[in-house]
């Protein structure tokens, strides 16, 4: 049961790219460390990329095909 509750609530937390632009890039509060590129291309996600000092989608499929971090 408490597995089920950590799951759920984990799942809540789980944020896209396009939360990421609106609450921290669109801010002005992205450092450009490329730590979202990074886990995005880990994951095998590869729907992000560093253009200069900001990610980016890489193609504007992409902004449909990103659910989930």
């Amino acid at each position: 049961m408490e597995e089920v509750k950590s799951k759920n609530l984990l799942l809540k937390e789980i944020k896209t790219f396009k939360e990421l632009e609106k609450e921290i890039i669109d801010n002005n509060k992205c450092c450009a460390c490329g730590a979202c590129v990074a886990y995005c291309t880990s994951q095998g996600f590869d729907v992000i990329k560093m253009d200069g000092n900001k990610p980016i989608y890489i193609t504007d499929a992409n902004i449909d095909n990103c659910k989930e971090c």
